[in-house]
């Protein structure tokens, strides 16, 4: 099978979900769902949306009510014979409470801390219902305050993959004016807008903009809980992905502190990246620059800088490499990627061990207490 079609197969697998942020104007959601089914013929599984108090109550009124919802009558009216949609209070997403219903839900979004909660909503389903099982993502950044739209597109970024997409619905005027308009109907009718003007849905365009975007899913991979959790963290970590963070070692007590976070190492591990940090520091004084050569160490100088214990051979240098990484990773990502210790090139003859550096560069670090490691090693490493 060929490679195309093993993709194309398993976008057919995947479940399809509209997301929607959504505030006064519940018409989004139809509007969206209309542009979905008849230009894109994309017919989604679930529609999901995050709304505040307000908003709920609106929708549950405009779309979901049995008798007169405008959602039960799109369904009569365009979706496909044999085709369901779940759209109902469960698939409605409070700002301000978690995934059990749990916490204070927002009536509006007024402030910064209201904004804060509403980014984190957005995240936190998104991210949901990318990992609860395969999902094909359509994102609308169309309702709810522009902060709402803005943190949609930017927690779209960080959970979406290849097939996924963010759209905003254009609707032509008058017709944004139309307060009874939700999308339109198999056969033309006659609208009034809000200055009294009477319009024909035979002239109404419903279109989709899809937006470009960064999709860092696939890049990112497995993150830390922490970043499951926390839009801000996940920011971060994203951030850090693309451009080096600051890194501060603390020699005293063997800490490492990166995004916020402080993770403890073990003794070799903070030994082994505290001498390649210390060599990346002073690389302008040193004529091999930071790189660094586990032969040019004397093993009596390595227990010195561990209060005379033995705590690692020279020759042991290279399976700690990966260890520093992986124990950083559980905390910070794929960040942890920058203290990665590598190979510089090629061996020399009769050399056991290649040259290795530190990939941080020197303006990300800060070293504290390293005034005695540094005074012992001075001479070995040529500073």
């Amino acid at each position: 099978m060929s490679t195309t079609t093993s993709h194309s197969l398993d976008a057919l697998a995947r479940r399809r979900v509209l997301v929607c942020v959504s505030g006064m104007s519940p018409a989004i959601v139809t509007e969206t769902l209309y542009a979905l089914v008849k230009e894109h013929d994309f017919v989604p599984d679930e529609v999901h949306v995050i709304t505040t108090l307000e908003g709920r109550a609106r929708i549950q009124t405009a779309l979901l009510d049995a008798e007169t919802g405008h959602f039960p009558a799109f369904l009569r009216d365009h979706l496909p014979s044999g085709r369901s949609i779940r759209f109902d209070d469960s698939t409605i997403h409070l700002i301000g409470q978690d995934e059990h219903g749990q916490g204070t839900a927002l009536a509006d979004i007024q402030d910064g801390d209201d904004n804060r909660q509403a980014a984190h909503t957005i995240y936190r389903v998104l991210r949901q219902l990318k990992t609860e099982r395969p999902t094909q993502l359509h994102a609308s950044v169309a309702g709810g305050r522009k902060s709402m739209s803005f943190y949609m597109g930017q927690a779209f970024s960080l959970v979406a993959e290849p097939g996924d997409r963010l759209s905003h619905v254009l609707v032509n005027e008058p017709f944004e004016g139309v307060s009874d308009f939700f999308y339109p109907p198999p056969q033309p009718r006659l609208f009034t807008t809000r200055t009294g003007q009477t319009v024909s849905s035979a002239d109404v365009r419903v279109q989709l903009a899809d937006l470009s975007v960064i999709k860092l899913a696939r890049m990112l991979g497995e993150l830390p809980a922490r970043a499951q959790q926390d839009f801000d963290f996940a920011m971060r970590l994203a951030q850090a992905t693309l451009e080096p963070p600051p890194v501060r070692l603390d020699f005293e007590t063997g800490r490492v502190e990166m995004l916020g976070c402080t993770v403890e190492m073990a003794p070799q591990e903070f030994m082994v990246l505290g001498l390649y940090a210390l060599a990346r520091q002073h690389e302008a004084l040193r004529p091999a620059g930071a790189a660094l050569r586990a032969e040019d160490l004397d093993e009596r100088l390595l227990s010195d800088l561990n209060d005379g214990r033995p705590v690692l051979g020279r020759d042991n240098f290279k399976p700690v490499h990966s260890k520093i990484v992986k124990r950083l990773r559980a905390e910070v990502g794929p960040a942890a990627d920058w203290l990665t210790i590598e190979s510089v090139r090629e061996r020399p003859a009769g050399v056991k061990h290649s040259p290795c550096e530190l990939r941080l560069p020197a303006y990300c670090l800060t070293l504290e207490g390293e005034a005695d490691w540094w005074h012992l090693l001075q001479p070995a490493l040529g500073g």
